[in-house]
């Protein structure tokens, strides 16, 4: 927590970054002349005023019929045109043991496009 400035007497502006506790002690000089202060606990409280919880405008949008937050329908439909073949021809999974090469079936991808030198063999 940094002082940001004194914006006027007994009033500080605090600037909080990583705040992991919500209190602090501060050191205030208690009243008369002599310079005696004491160690007084302030509690760090955030309003949140009119913030919307999560999904919160989501959900009102979707029942206020508003659709700036959601994609026109023909724009779906066409990333579904899109993907839809590629999920359709989904290449199988292939597993290996950590610290090797691959699978064996990579060198059967692979060579119909090239030359693999699998330097393991």
């Amino acid at each position: 927590m940094d002082v940001v400035k004194n914006v006027g007497v007994g009033l500080h502006l605090y600037h909080l970054e990583d705040v992991e506790d919500d209190r602090t002690l501060k050191m205030v000089k208690m009243p008369g002349e002599i310079g005696v202060g004491e160690d007084v606990a302030l509690t760090l409280v955030q309003n949140e005023g009119d913030v919307m919880a999560p999904y919160e405008r989501l959900l009102g949008d979707a029942m206020l019929g508003t659709p700036a937050l959601f994609a026109l329908e023909a724009s779906v439909e066409e990333q579904w045109r899109i993907v839809e073949p590629i999920l359709g021809s989904a290449t199988p999974l292939y597993f290996y043991e950590k610290n090797t090469w691959g699978p064996a079936e990579a060198d059967q991808i692979i060579a119909g496009d090239g030359f693999w030198y699998n330097p393991a063999q």
